[in-house]
């Protein structure tokens, strides 16, 4: 299978035309780390990163196509923006960024402020020199060099429109591993919305009736996450109160005596690029958590070890947890997003706080 071109990703191609049902499957690493770049304009900084890369393009080339929730029916799927690397990543929509939109103190993610520094460029690194020995195949020389990472800087809030995406990640990798914990077959996704006789309840007093229901009709706990608004594609948000669940269990035929409806979408091929795709577009709101639990994945009932993600940032070398740095050589520090071997007497570390 051939890589889109980068005409084709700008295209939006990728919306199950060329992808097969297993992107992980289909594509290699370097393949993956190639199509990213064709598509951000830089290199993939990590795993983790590239992780989620295949996971979103399994979400809109499979998972939510399934689905009249989905990213082809519900919103649609906008083009990559090549001329701004890392905006516009699929699953993750740029709706929620460009439309300010609020009721009773919902609205969506990205629809804040962002700070003076988000999305600019940050420097950290190990300059321990006296532990980094050798080579790689083919790579830089690392006897004696300092490691540098070149990354954007993040404030990782879900109000910020250049860093709600990495809120969105985080959220979703929490919840992952809580369904994960819970070791009884797989999740199912259901969608309930309320009729319209119960738009006015406060929120606490309706989400209170959803876990009622959700229980007589079969679902035993799992993970809430309320969407106060419908975006249909190419028109503004409207209100219409509505919960997406995944939780464990089948759907039987209660519906509240006729006051909720129930679609079961069912087993997801990837939790991760479901619950981005949720978060991409859940209500925010000051007062409440964006991820709710109920039933037997409650935090009273489910008790187990706290997640850890993927900690802080280490030298891939020594181990050292990295440092902020500050570039202090003559010819320029580099400026595309990766990790560099360079002289450590260009490098110094940055005195006072930072923000990652």
């Amino acid at each position: 299978m051939g890589l889109p071109s980068t005409q084709e990703w700008r295209e939006g191609v990728f919306q199950g035309k060329s992808l097969g049902k297993s992107v992980r499957n289909a594509y290699s690493q370097f393949e993956l780390g190639k199509a990213f770049k064709l598509s951000y304009g830089r290199n993939v900084r990590n795993r983790e990163e590239l992780g989620v890369f295949a996971d979103y393009v399994a979400l809109v080339s499979e998972d939510s196509l399934s689905s009249k929730e989905g990213v082809g029916e519900t919103i649609g799927v906008s083009p990559h923006s090549l001329d701004q690397p890392g905006v516009g990543a699929p699953g993750i929509l740029p709706i929620a960024k460009s439309t300010s939109f609020e009721v009773g103190g919902w609205s969506l993610p990205g629809h804040g402020e962002a700070y003076h520094n988000c999305g600019a460029l940050g420097y950290r690194g190990c300059l321990d020199v006296g532990e980094h020995h050798g080579s790689e195949l083919y790579g830089p020389d690392r006897e004696g060099k300092a490691y540098v990472q070149v990354y954007r800087r993040n404030c990782g809030r879900k109000e910020c429109p250049k860093c709600y995406e990495t809120w969105a990640g985080k959220e979703a990798a929490r919840a992952v591993y809580r369904l994960e914990e819970f070791h009884h077959g797989r999740p199912i996704h259901v969608v309930t919305s309320p009729s319209k006789e119960l738009w006015g309840l406060e929120y606490p007093k309706l989400r209170k009736k959803l876990y009622f229901v959700l229980k007589r009709a079969g679902i035993k706990g799992g993970s809430v996450i309320f969407h106060p608004f419908r975006i249909p594609k190419g028109k503004s948000p409207f209100s219409s109160p509505h919960f997406h669940v995944l939780g464990y269990g089948w759907l039987n035929s209660y519906r509240g005596g006729g006051k909720w409806v129930l679609k079961n979408l069912g087993v997801r091929r990837s939790l991760h690029a479901t619950l981005m795709y949720q978060l991409s577009h859940a209500g925010v709101h000051e007062g409440f958590h964006t991820v709710t639990w109920f039933g037997v994945l409650a935090y009273n009932k489910l008790r187990i070890p706290p997640f850890q993600g993927d900690g802080k940032p280490t030298c891939p070398l020594c181990g050292a947890e990295l440092v902020p740095l500050t570039y202090i050589g003559s010819e320029g520090p580099p400026l595309e997003c990766d990790e560099y071997w360079l002289p450590p007497e260009e490098w110094m570390e940055k005195v006072g706080s930072w923000r990652s």
